[in-house]
């Protein structure tokens, strides 16, 4: 048996030779449950409000894939779900000795840690704002790690300008991601 799985939305796809379409007997998918899965995977790594933590990260994706600019290296998908769930899983675990880590608070501070360097690298400026209102207005009592993000943005282009150097936001991007 041969499965051949196609994904016509996949911008990476081949499309398979006319002389071998007819041996394949096409099948359909129903769309997946990702808050289901979220909270599955964010239960395996230890977190105890992964239901609601899974149904924010599901509705950021949604919500940055039909508001943010469409960029062939965009990924709002179950793909980039996923990955974003490990990172806060590795996260957690890096965090686990802190005993100030244990409650609904840090672990949004954790999941909000995981988007944010997962996501904000492959941003363009413009949607990077936009990223980050939309994960203010999810996670508002986290706010202080957003508005920390920002200040260390600040802090970076004044450095620049003190050491006189020319102020290159793809840079201080840059530095911003060494800082993560």
């Amino acid at each position: 048996m041969i499965l051949y799985f196609r994904n016509p939305t996949y911008s990476g796809r081949v499309e398979l030779p006319d002389n071998l379409k007819p041996m394949f007997r096409p099948i359909a998918m129903m769309i997946p449950h990702y808050s289901l899965i979220g909270e599955v995977i964010l239960f395996s790594v230890g977190f105890t409000s992964a239901k609601v933590l899974a149904t924010k990260i599901v509705y950021l994706y949604n919500l940055s894939n039909s508001q943010l600019s469409q960029q062939d290296h965009y990924d709002f998908g179950m793909r980039a779900i996923k990955a974003v769930l490990l990172t806060a899983g590795e996260l957690k675990r890096s965090h686990i000795k802190d005993p100030e880590l244990t409650d609904e608070q840090s672990e949004e501070n954790i999941m909000l840690q995981a988007l944010t360097e997962s996501n904000l690298p492959k941003l363009l400026k413009d949607d990077a704002t936009l990223f980050l209102g939309i994960l203010r207005d999810l996670f508002p009592q986290s706010d202080k790690s957003l508005h920390e993000h920002i200040t260390i943005e600040q802090a970076i282009q004044r450095a620049i300008r003190d050491l006189n150097y020319e102020y290159w936001p793809a840079q201080a991007d840059k530095a911003l991601q060494q800082n993560n």
